[in-house]
Order: structure tokens, then C-alpha cells, then sequence
């Protein structure tokens, strides 16, 4: 009992909670790979351990939470604005750790936001920090915005494209079902497609994205959220082939047509395509993509053949057969 009080003691202090926390993200952020509660602490605080935990005790965690709204309520967004260094580095504290209690903290997040507009926090920075808070907080809607924002806004490329949806798998594991993180990887795959002028980094993102979620399905047949992703996989692919096929015919896609409009990245990679200096390679890619419609229906109907009873994979049977049933030929 007497340890127990001794460790009770040492984080009375709601500032000296906070402090805490904020001191050891700034001090070990590049290194730190996770965060979590935990029943106590040797030292009855916050701690790091072996360099890349972040422990935060259960004891502390309320004390944490009332001393960082209100510091959060005592933010002078103005300033912020304009790129105070002393104003964004009490909004940065502030909004951490009122992250770290309640990620589905709206406002925190767009404060965050404030700061790396303003230039006071980095993109990379940014983006590090949510993957830290996803450790503990993996269906957070806003947390998933706020970081696909981030990463809209950072260069495109493959190793970065993997490393992504490496870290979508990774959190996806700590919340099977994770709704919004899937939403998140639809989201990505829509921003590729639509935004991005290289026919082989579209295809090669496709490709890997398509082989990460075949093997996410075989090992989580119940989970309908990976199922829903690779039915939109599919879907992307088709829309490509059938818009591509369009714009080779007697009336060319052009970026005015009405078409061109639509709300659909096929069409829109379509026109990428299209005008793209790397015509010949975009048909490349579309003929090896063809393929994965049918591999995808193949292991769904394998799925469900060696687990019947499972209604998610039923749902996905029928949604794939409907897919590649109304695919061009």
C-alpha cells in the first residue's frame, strides 16, 4: 500500500503531468514508436521506455486531460496565425496532450493544422506524430482527416506510397473492423489515382496495394472493411480500362468533356492517361491490371468455399461477380 501511495504522489500535480508528457514527446519524438496507459510507472510518472515507449501512467492520464483543455482554452489563436514561436509552441503542447487523452478532439486538430500552415511544424513532423498517436488511438475520424490531409500535401512517391500502407496494416491489426482507417486507404487510393501524372507509379502502386489487401483478406475473413477495399480496388481498375478504351475511340477524352467531370478517379486517371507522354505504357498497365479482377474473384470464391458461414465473405462474392461481370472486355 505505502508503494502504491508513494507513486500516487508523484503525479498529484496536474502541471507536473503535463509537463511530463509534452518534455518526453519533445525529447525522444524521432525515436518514439508508440504510446500507451499503463498501471504505473517506476518512477509514478511519465516515462520513455528503452527510448521509443511512451508509458503514461493510468493515475495520470485525468490529471493530464484537465490540465491540457486548459491550456487548449488558453490559446491565442490569433498569434498562432501569424506564426508566434512562443504562441505555436504552447498550441503544439497543448494539443498533444489533449490528443493523447481524447483523439477525436476536433479542435485540437485544427490547431494542429494552424501550425503546419503556418510553417511552425513540418509535414514530416506531422505525420509522425499522428502514426504515434494511432498506437493508442486507431478509429479516430479526425485523427484519419487530419492525416490524410498531411499526406496530400507531401510528395508522391512509391517508397513513401508502401511505407504508408505498411503503417495502415500495422494500426488496422490493433482494431480489426477499423472502419475509418480503411476509409482512410480508399481515400489514399482515390488521391493516386487522381492526382498523380505517372501511368507506372499508378500501376505500381495498384499492384501493391492489390497483393497487401489479398493477403489482409486470407487471414481476416470476417473482417468486411479489407473486403470493402479491395471491391474498390477493382472498381478503380475497371473504370481505368473502360475510360481508356473510350478515350482510343473515334472521340477522345478531352478536359473539358462533361464526362471528364465526373466524380470517378478512373475517369480522371483515364485522362491522365490519355495525355500522358507515356501513352504506350499506360495500355502496358492496364493490361496487367486486368487480371487482378479475376484473381480477386478467384480467392473470394476459395474463401468462402473453405469457411461457409461467413457473411462477409458472402457479401464480398456477390459484390466482386457483379464487378467483373460488367467489366469491358
Amino acid at each position: 500500500a505505502r508503494r502504491s501511495d508513494d507513486k500516487m504522489s508523484a503525479c498529484v500535480s496536474r502541471q507536473e503531468a503535463f509537463q511530463q508528457l509534452v518534455s518526453a514527446f519533445d525529447k525522444h519524438s524521432e525515436q518514439l514508436e508508440d504510446l500507451g496507459y499503463v498501471p504505473e510507472t517506476d518512477s509514478g510518472g511519465v516515462e520513455v521506455m528503452e527510448g521509443k515507449h511512451l508509458a503514461i501512467p493510468l493515475l495520470c492520464v485525468p490529471l493530464i486531460g484537465i490540465e491540457a483543455l486548459k491550456q487548449l482554452t488558453a490559446i491565442d489563436l490569433s498569434q498562432v496565425n501569424r506564426g508566434d514561436d512562443a504562441a505555436c509552441a504552447a498550441a503544439h503542447r497543448a494539443t498533444f496532450a489533449t490528443l493523447v487523452i481524447n483523439a477525436n478532439h476536433y479542435h485540437a486538430w485544427r490547431i494542429r493544422k494552424t501550425l503546419v500552415k503556418c510553417g511552425w511544424q513540418s509535414l514530416s513532423k506531422e505525420h509522425h506524430l499522428t502514426s504515434v498517436l494511432f498506437t493508442k488511438h486507431p478509429k479516430t475520424a479526425c485523427g484519419w482527416n487530419h492525416r490524410f490531409w498531411v499526406v496530400s500535401q507531401l510528395e508522391v512517391n512509391m517508397e513513401m506510397l508502401v511505407d504508408e500502407l505498411a503503417f495502415h496494416t500495422s494500426v488496422a491489426e490493433y482494431y480489426p473492423k477499423n472502419y475509418y482507417a480503411w476509409t482512410y486507404r480508399g481515400r489514399l487510393l482515390k488521391h493516386i489515382l487522381v492526382n498523380t501524372g505517372s501511368p507506372s507509379l499508378v500501376c505500381e502502386f495498384i499492384q501493391h496495394d492489390f497483393k497487401a489487401t489479398t493477403k489482409w483478406i486470407q487471414t481476416h475473413v470476417s473482417d468486411y472493411s479489407g473486403m470493402s477495399h479491395m471491391q474498390l480496388l477493382i472498381q478503380s481498375i475497371k473504370a481505368v480500362q473502360s475510360q481508356l478504351l473510350t478515350s482510343q475511340g473515334e472521340q477522345p477524352l478531352q478536359h473539358g468533356d462533361e464526362e471528364v467531370q465526373q466524380d470517378s478517379p478512373g475517369t480522371t486517371l483515364a485522362v491522365i492517361f490519355a495525355i500522358s507522354e507515356e501513352v504506350e505504357r499506360a495500355a502496358e498497365c492496364v493490361a496487367l491490371l486486368k487480371p487482378l479482377q479475376t484473381q480477386a474473384l478467384r480467392q473470394a470464391v476459395d474463401l468462402q468455399s473453405r469457411y461457409p458461414g461467413h457473411e462477409a465473405l458472402d457479401e464480398h462474392v456477390s459484390a466482386l461477380e457483379c464487378i467483373v461481370q460488367s467489366s469491358p472486355e
